[in-house]
């Protein structure tokens, strides 16, 4: 049933047991008496939708590309007229674009409906869906219909997600909302429920959503809060029916028929609000407030802005720029917030701004100094104190002037505490016993704007002149300075006027002059080498000189001298055991100190000597410093590099050198030294050497006498064993094994034989042969033991 036109129109059902047609009847009298107006071409089929839009009436049954039937034909009726419109020019393409046109379930063609419909801002918005079955529906799509006139059809489907189904429209008063329902793809009997708001008809954005066994089939909204109703719609999977249609379950779901709710303050984001003037802290005078505020809501419009003060509302505004007056305060702390509340009656806050109502004239209370005080410095600070705080501004109206000749004293003005202003003089305020007028303007403002009550003058005498002192501060007297180092100290006048500070170092013959005056310093490189009688006084500009400061500084500008042995230099090179001492040289050595390597200084008070001796092998780096009593130092850095042979070296070749300097083991140094020392016995190391150098092969002490132990040197390079034997055997004349020795006993590229049989017994005079195997080599070597040799 509708009205329309002042008429009640109403759609009725067929009367299946009488077999009459269904119908359309309208009624002017509240429905007492009824005129038949269509009677449905003896159709059972009843046009279930009334749509009011464009100031037609739409009966429509459902519609189809099919202009036949006639009776699926959309009707229309116009006002002041009882003409019955076919329409069929309301078909599927124009008021459905999108639709499949084939079942791909019955194999027929479709008839659409529109299931849900609302007008909103001069468009229609509707939900289509597929006939099917008589009473079931597919839900199809969500339409927006801007004209159903004739030749002036003008819809279009609103694109959602492809798996979304419409299944309801509500509108209120600022908004259009839509209910809708996507399967998701894991659960099949699980629903994402979602609702969609716009605006502006033409754009729809995703307000909330939830999760739930079955989909949502109708929604309203009240007070901002949603009441959304679950159904159930039992049948077949989908994926057996239309592909698009994605609401069946399989069983009836217990979600079925529950009502949830959903408080705006789910969903709603607040509104953000701040006030923009007056500024927080603000003072202000006067009795009247003007305030402005910003808002603005991110998914939503504000409703209004609300001005609060002191708890109290006092005023509210509908539309930016958000603004209100407030009138007839009086003094007083008062706290401002504004409160911005958007469509869904949601609120929020501003932070607050906190203003000082003050009608209160500032007051001029003291001063530093005190009005016609006498004796102040030339350079003292001034201060100025008053009842409040005061502007930041009013030191341009406060002057500070010469009384003798109406000159104004510049300088810098800093406020402490906002009702203290202190001024510092940039030079001196003026000559002995000047008068200084201090005048402050009528003008000047406190933090609200008020003035001040009445211009206000004070003023104050300066010093007379008195003669400056000076002083020496560092270093202590009879102390040794080097040419680093500064002589310092202070100048001070009461009236801040010293002009220069002469001192002296030989009894005023020649005069100086420091280059800072209050904290002065003199270099000590000025001064000349020896004891000093350091003389200083200051001079004012009235000509008046200080008593003179005077201290004894002994001057040392030279650096200790470190002496070496003669010829001694770095990089030296050492093949014995060496001596040798270090000097160091200053009448005012305080110690010396050194360190191998980066090891910890070792430091001597008490000598101005270093011996040292070398009796190792290896790199020695030496790091040596020594210091005066005045603080100078000399450094020196040595490399020494010593390779001491444990064999007497004297002599011999360089490849035999090479070779007895990587003996390391002592006894067999000592034998082979004892060996050189003998009647032809240099000979005999140069044959060991030349035979086993250059991996060449094996040698051995040939000849040995009674004392002696057989030395087998195995082939080496530079001394180095490359390639040590896998086996030495000792056999006599006859071919008869006497001895295995074992290669592992090698010492510094030397076997040793101690002429004993297998047994530990001595070897008998005679001839013997040492057989040294190598992996793929041998040697072989006669030996002579013969115990009367000499």
């Amino acid at each position: 049933m509708h009205i329309f036109d002042e008429r009640l129109f109403a759609s009725l059902g067929p009367d299946y047991m009488a077999e009459k047609s269904s119908s359309i009847a309208y009624s002017v009298d509240n429905g007492m008496t009824w005129t038949l107006l269509f009677d449905g071409y003896n159709t059972l089929c009843r046009r279930s939708s009334l749509i009011d839009f464009q100031n037609r009436l739409y009966f429509i049954q459902s519609v189809s590309d099919n202009p036949e039937p006639l009776y699926y034909m959309p009707l229309e009726i116009r006002p002041g007229s009882d003409t019955i419109y076919h329409r069929s020019d309301l078909n599927t393409s124009n008021i459905m674009p999108g639709m499949p046109y084939i079942d791909p379930i019955g194999n027929y063609q479709h008839y659409a409906l529109i299931i849900r419909y609302i007008e909103y801002s001069n468009s229609l918005f509707y939900i289509g869906g597929y006939v099917h079955n008589f009473s079931k529906m597919y839900n199809f799509g969500l339409f927006r219909a801007t004209s159903f006139l004739p030749g002036d059809i003008h819809a279009y489907q609103i694109t959602t997600s492809r798996n979304d189904i419409p299944w309801d429209i509500i509108t209120d008063t600022h908004y259009i909302y839509v209910l809708l329902s996507d399967r998701t793809a894991i659960n099949p009997d699980s629903f994402i429920v979602k609702v969609y708001r716009s605006g502006n008809t033409v754009n729809f954005t995703e307000l909330f959503r939830f999760t739930a066994g079955t989909f949502a089939r109708s929604f309203e909204i009240i007070n901002g809060d949603f009441y959304v109703a679950m159904g159930t719609d039992v049948g077949t999977n989908s994926t057996n029916s239309i592909p698009d249609h994605l609401t069946y379950t399989s069983t009836m779901h217990a979600d079925a028929g529950k009502v949830y709710r959903i408080k705006k303050t789910l969903y709603n984001q607040l509104p953000a609000v701040s006030v923009t003037a007056p500024t927080n802290n603000a003072m202000t005078t006067g009795h009247t407030v003007s305030i402005t505020a910003n808002a603005a809501d991110c998914d939503d419009s504000v409703k209004h802005v609300e001005f609060v003060i002191n708890s109290i509302k006092i005023s509210e505004d509908t539309a930016a720029p958000y603004f209100c007056v407030v009138s007839n305060l009086s003094e007083g702390y008062y706290t401002i917030v504004a409160k911005a509340v958007d469509y869904y009656n949601c609120t929020n806050t501003s932070s607050d701004v906190h203003i000082t109502v003050d009608n209160t004239t500032p007051q001029f209370t003291a001063s530093s100094p005190t009005n016609n005080e006498e004796n102040i410095g030339r350079y003292s600070s001034v201060s100025i104190f008053f009842s409040e705080t005061m502007a930041a501004d009013i030191s341009s109206n406060i002057i500070l002037s010469n009384y003798n000749n109406g000159a104004v004293i510049s300088g810098a003005w800093n406020q402490n505490n906002g009702s203290n202003l202190l001024f510092t003089p940039g030079a001196a305020m003026g000559g002995a016993n000047e008068r200084i007028i201090v005048s402050i303007a009528g003008n000047v403002k406190d933090l609200a704007g008020n003035n001040l009550f009445g211009d206000t003058n004070f003023c104050f005498t300066l010093l007379a002149d008195t003669p400056p002192v000076v002083s020496i501060n560092s270093p202590d007297n009879l102390a040794f300075l080097n040419a680093g180092m500064m002589i310092s100290g202070t100048s001070s006048d009461i009236e801040d006027n010293i002009v220069y500070n002469k001192y002296t170092y030989d009894n005023w013959a020649t005069i100086h002059i420091t280059e800072t005056l209050s904290n002065w310093s003199v270099s000590a490189c000025l001064l000349p080498d020896g004891t000093n009688l350091f003389q200083i006084k200051a001079y004012d500009t009235a000509g008046e000189a200080s008593a003179v400061y005077s201290r004894y500084f002994i001057i040392d500008k030279t650096a200790p001298g470190i002496s070496l042995p003669q010829g001694f230099t770095t990089n030296l090179f050492f093949e014995t055991k060496t001596n040798f001492t270090i000097g160091f040289n200053d009448i005012n050595l305080v110690n010396y100190s050194y360190r191998y390597s980066t090891g910890e200084f070792i430091t001597v008070t008490d000598s101005s000597s270093l011996a040292l001796s070398f009796d190792k092998s290896g790199v020695y780096s030496l790091d040596i410093k020594a210091r005066d009593k005045a603080g100078n130092e000399n450094r020196m850095g040595l490399a020494l590099t010593f390779d001491i042979s444990l064999v007497d070296l004297a002599g011999l070749s360089e490849k035999a050198r090479r070779w007895a300097r990587k003996i390391r083991d002592e006894k067999i140094a000592g034998e082979l030294t004892d060996i050189k020392f003998r009647k032809n016995g240099i000979p005999v190391i140069e044959y060991l050497a030349k035979k086993t150098g250059e991996n060449r092969g094996s040698a051995a002490t040939i000849v040995s006498r009674k004392n002696d132990n057989v030395l087998i040197i195995c082939k080496h390079e530079n001394g180095i064993t490359k390639d040590q034997p896998k086996k030495v055997t000792v056999y006599d004349r006859s071919g008869k094994l006497i001895r295995q020795i074992d290669p592992a006993g090698i010492r510094d590229t030397v076997l040793v034989w101690d002429k004993k049989d297998m047994y530990g017994r001595l070897a008998s005079d005679g001839i013997y042969f040492l057989i040294v195997e190598y992996t793929g080599s041998r040697n072989t070597i006669p030996v002579v033991i013969i115990g009367k040799v000499r």
